[in-house]
């Protein structure tokens, strides 16, 4: 990223064909460049403010609901969520699963158990790798601040095995 900010062109320099852009990877300013320069590419996590370009994306809502209805199928009610925070372009993608905590938790649903902070580029420059061992136990001491501890959790992979 910060090479493209350097030099807002660095994309037209590669001999490919065309570029994918994981996660939640692809910026508004590489997306109009590379539709200006007629350069094919695939955005792997929907943008609803950019419908002509390629997209794929997973059914957030649907899996996180599959997973808080399991953890409530098993008696969990006080269920915890830590993510990594986004930039503004995809802060969406965090404000859905956090209705979709709190529509279906209802009266259990707890904010405090909704851990969602720097972006991990943020603590990367901050921290180095070590930010994937930083966050979680940062997490880890919020929820132990709290007067009801969550009885479950949902994290990302990366993250959820170093709790």
């Amino acid at each position: 990223m910060d090479l493209f900010l350097n030099n807002k062109k660095i994309l037209l320099n590669f001999p490919v064909d065309g570029f994918i852009f994981r996660f939640s990877s692809l910026r508004n300013e590489q997306a109009e460049l590379l539709l200006k320069e007629k350069i094919p590419f695939v955005a792997c996590a929907r943008r609803k403010d950019m419908p002509d370009i390629d997209q794929t994306d997973c059914d957030h809502a649907f899996g996180y609901s599959l997973m808080l209805d399991e953890l409530m199928k098993q008696g969990h009610r006080k269920i915890a969520f830590c993510e990594f925070g986004r930039i503004a372009e995809y802060q969406r993608y965090l404000k859905d699963i956090y209705a979709l905590f709190k529509q279906k938790l209802g009266d259990d649903f707890n904010s405090d158990y909704f851990y969602v902070r720097e972006t991990g580029l943020e603590l990367w420059e901050k921290y180095g790798e070590a930010y994937w061992d930083i966050y979680p136990r940062r997490a880890v001491e919020h929820f132990l601040t709290l007067d009801k501890m969550p009885t479950a959790l949902i994290a990302p992979a990366p993250l959820y095995r170093k709790f």
